[in-house]
């Protein structure tokens, strides 16, 4: 993978894991990438199993139709345990197995962008849904401190 692609990746998969409302960001990454490579939109995906192999992270995803791999590069290279921190990786898989097969790198580029599309979309839709019913209960404040201050002015008015 050249550097321009490797970086291209790294920023669009940053986007998918930014937008992850889940404790795995990089499970809901490769989750993310395999179901936009397989097709199907409604693959229910089980637990992933996590796998640390010379310090590569390894996701395995199972679903009754598709099986998927995708594969982590550490950002340590001195490494003394098998138990790394989700930011001691790459955000981005390098490689990805799809039901047994390599995914080839242009694909797997492709189908990070689609993942980061949807994705981005589905965050977009949920901010302007949040930012309306925050105007919406800033209206309500609004309109019931134009009502006290009103009620005010009257019983002032009222009592000269």
């Amino acid at each position: 993978m050249n550097l321009r692609t490797l970086m291209l990746a790294t920023t669009i998969a940053a986007g998918i894991s930014g937008c992850s409302q889940s404790d795995d960001p990089l499970g809901d990454t490769c989750k993310q990438i395999a179901t936009a490579l397989s097709g199907n939109k409604s693959i229910g995906w089980e637990k992933p199993d996590r796998v640390v192999d010379d310090g590569e992270l390894r996701i395995d995803l199972f679903s009754p139709q598709t099986t998927a791999s995708c594969f982590f590069k550490p950002t340590v290279v001195d490494h003394v345990a098998d138990d790394y921190l989700e930011s001691e990786y790459e955000s981005a898989p390098y490689k990805m197995l799809l039901n047994g097969s390599y995914v080839p790198e242009a694909e797997l580029l492709k189908a990070s962008v689609m993942a980061m599309s949807s994705e981005s979309k589905k965050a977009a839709l949920k901010t302007m849904q949040e930012a309306k019913e925050k105007a919406q209960a800033a209206a309500q404040k609004t309109k019931e401190a134009a009502q006290k201050a009103e009620e005010t002015i009257r019983r002032t008015l009222d009592q000269r």
